[in-house]
């Protein structure tokens, strides 16, 4: 059994999510082509209406219409559970890449009008004046509006962030509303005995990320009694279980859980890392650093 190929073969209703198609966000620096740019692009095929490209591309310095490498190339067939938790992360990463380039675009700025500031504080100068050696203004009024400016970026700085708060807090709870209609895909399987033993694991999945860390365990317990027929999967779902664990605190059962995923499948770097924190949480530095 597979337990990827859990897929909707149809809705009888969906909550539509708007992703502007071929929608460009990139940014520049001054005077130059923009340094990456991140897309979303439907797939317009009949039997693909639901599969999506995502990027993040560099263009080339002389011209940003051609692609000098890809930072990120996916694609997502958003019917499929794994695919819909992969693309809504990514959808995340995009908010907080676009908010962090926007908030170090400010402090550039912040550290050029400092930079100006201390320049005009040493010129040895009282005032300004124009090409046509007129007045301008005094160095004391030209200081106080670079303070003024400074301030100003402050406050757009504070405004990403909770911009970027906003659109994370829309995501998920979008997403959430999407985990329902999966949560009653998953509950039909186990009524029906269709995909069953898929549809406790991605169902534990859901409701790991909604906070529900006990109902994850049940739902892994059930996978475990069964899992003679699941010996392809065995990695995950104990990663999963050693997942649950540490987030209930049971760091010695957690241990134990990441031992067996990684027994079966040494290069899952994530359960390293969990193991790593549970290995902390009880002191054990050492091995935590291993």
């Amino acid at each position: 059994m597979d337990l990827y190929d859990c897929w909707i073969p149809k809705f009888k209703y969906t909550e539509h999510i708007e992703i502007d198609s071929g929608t460009i966000y990139s940014w520049y620096e001054e005077d130059k082509r923009p340094d990456l740019n991140i897309s979303w692009q439907n797939i317009y095929d009949y039997d693909k209406n639901w599969v999506f490209k995502h990027c993040w591309a560099i263009p080339r310095e002389d011209k940003d219409d051609i692609i000098r490498e890809y930072l990120k190339r996916e694609q997502f067939n958003l019917t499929n559970f794994f695919d819909y938790t992969r693309a809504f992360t990514s959808i995340k990463n995009d908010i907080a890449k676009i908010c962090e380039v926007e908030i170090n675009h400010l402090k550039r700025r912040i550290d050029d009008y400092r930079k100006h500031i201390e320049l005009i504080k040493n010129c040895g100068y009282y005032s300004l004046y124009d090409e046509n050696d007129c007045y301008d203004k005094s160095i004391s009024a030209l200081i106080k509006e670079l303070f003024s400016s400074i301030e100003y970026e402050k406050k757009q700085i504070e405004y990403q962030k909770e911009y970027q708060n906003e659109r994370l807090t829309k995501v998920f709870e979008y997403q959430g509303k999407i985990d329902k209609i999966y949560d009653q895909i998953f509950q039909y399987c186990l009524d029906e005995k269709h995909q069953w033993l898929g549809a406790y694991y991605q169902r534990g999945i859901i409701n790991f990320n909604n906070g529900n860390i006990l109902e994850t365990l049940q739902d892994i317990e059930k996978l475990i009694e069964n899992s003679k027929k699941l010996k392809s999967f065995i990695s995950q779902i104990y990663f999963l279980k050693g997942k649950a664990e540490v987030e209930l605190g049971l760091y010695h059962d957690a241990i134990v859980s990441l031992y067996v995923a990684l027994k079966e499948d040494p290069k899952n770097k994530e359960a390293y890392f969990e193991r790593a924190q549970a290995y902390f949480e009880l002191g054990e530095f050492d091995k935590a650093n291993k």
